[in-house]
């Protein structure tokens, strides 16, 4: 597998594989220590030299995301504050909607960025919606990708385009809102998923193309990419953009099983907030556990 991700960027359907590089590191990891443990001879030297292989792919896919998360930096927070997104899959069988919104309310962001947003999900977007009077759709009759602020946008629309809710299509829209330094876009985005294998850059190109005519500088780019930062898609969309991504090794997923049942710890960083280079990070975080598949995204950003 991790052979095969090694090809991922000149056979798209290779990728697959490296959304999940950390385990083959693991794997890697193991298999040379049971050679130096327990093998002897010559079988001793094939495992390990096999250990170390798989230690070698997997680490050249991880290494570069957490050599960055290393080198980050906060800013210091602005003296009036900064602009606070929360971007959220809240999960159309999200197990506890008033719960989930209870949180949301308590952290008190300028915009929320909502996948998902329908069934149970959408109990949650309906119960900020008092105090996140604006709400922006991706334009379809069946696409939950929601943009909520306190703040009235001057402009807005959608991209929703192909078949959003079935995992085949762009869902997304935007927002233009004005600050003291001026206006800036705010993007709500939820991608298909690697799988059926193979179709990801298609859409991903779709969101680069729309976003395009949207970005005159200060653009943030918020959602679920469902891609990992050591899968060639991301850093596909990572150039593309021309946006700095600020989620580095922060895994979102998952918060819990298709039956409900919470795990012990997310695994996968599919939820990613990019931004403008005009942006300073103030800080970062992952959410708590909620009713939701995913955790939750929260930063702060100073435009300084």
């Amino acid at each position: 597998m991790a052979l095969i991700g090694a090809f991922g960027g000149v056979f798209e359907p290779f990728d697959f594989a490296n959304q999940f590089a950390p385990l083959w590191l693991a794997v890697g990891l193991t298999a040379a220590a049971v050679a130096v443990l327990l093998e002897t001879g010559r079988r001793r030297l094939f495992v390990l030299a096999a250990g170390m292989a798989i230690l070698g792919l997997g680490g050249l896919r991880v290494a570069p995301e957490l050599a960055a998360a290393f080198e980050f930096r906060a800013a210091p927070p602005a003296p009036a504050g900064a602009l606070k997104i929360i971007s959220f899959n809240v999960w159309k069988s999200d197990q506890d909607p008033a719960g989930t919104a209870a949180w949301i309310l308590a952290q008190n962001a300028d915009i929320v960025v909502l996948d998902d947003a329908a069934l149970r999900g959408e109990l949650v977007a309906d119960a900020l919606s008092a105090k996140y009077p604006f709400h922006v759709r991706c334009n379809a009759k069946r696409c939950s990708t929601m943009l909520l602020s306190r703040l009235a946008p001057v402009n807005s629309g959608g991209l929703a385009h192909g078949d959003p809710e079935n995992r085949g299509g762009l869902s997304a829209a935007w927002a233009t809102f004005v600050d003291a330094r001026g206006p800036f876009t705010v993007v709500a985005v939820h991608l298909p998923r690697p799988w059926p294998f193979g179709d990801q850059r298609v859409w991903q190109e779709r969101l680069c193309n729309a976003v395009a005519p949207l970005n005159h500088g200060r653009m943030i780019v918020a959602g679920d990419f469902n891609a990992t930062p050591w899968s060639f898609a991301l850093r596909r969309l990572d150039d593309c953009l021309h946006l700095q991504r600020r989620t580095l090794a922060l895994p979102t997923w998952p918060a819990r099983l298709r039956i409900g049942v919470p795990v012990l710890s997310p695994i996968l960083p599919i939820d990613h907030i990019y931004a403008d280079r005009s942006w300073e990070t103030v800080s970062v975080r992952r959410g708590p556990s909620l009713g939701s598949d995913h955790y939750p995204v929260v930063i702060e950003l100073r435009a300084p």
